[in-house]
């Protein structure tokens, strides 16, 4: 039965390892990953992101619009405020998981690439 070694490399290659790839990112992750850099993403809306130090971010939607807020750690999730008062002033909280070296996806659903 030489075939169950590779039946079982192939299990562990094909369920094992993307599972345990897709585990929640920590905030020191979140921190030196994506904190400071450009991010795109995609999903119910898309555009560009970056969230500097020090708690401001800047948005920039598909059509160039430009928005600010403010956000925070709460856990291991990123918390959100807008200045304008868009989605009607309400912080919102997501956590981020790794899809790929330079790919995540957001507990809201969002693609994201750095």
């Amino acid at each position: 039965m030489r075939l169950l070694p590779i039946f079982t490399l192939i299990f562990a290659v094909l369920f094992v390892v993307p599972a345990m790839s897709a585990a929640t990112l920590s905030q020191k992750e979140i921190s030196s990953e994506l904190i400071g850099k450009k991010l795109t993403f995609s999903g119910a809306f898309s555009g560009k992101i970056t969230y500097r130090r020090g708690g401001k971010f800047i948005y920039t939607t598909g059509n160039s619009k430009q928005l600010s807020g403010t956000w925070h750690f709460k856990g291991n999730k990123i918390c959100t405020k807008f200045d304008n008062n868009f989605r009607g002033g309400r912080t919102s909280c997501f956590s981020f998981e790794r899809t790929g070296k330079r790919t995540y996806v957001t507990s809201l659903g969002y693609q994201v690439r750095r």
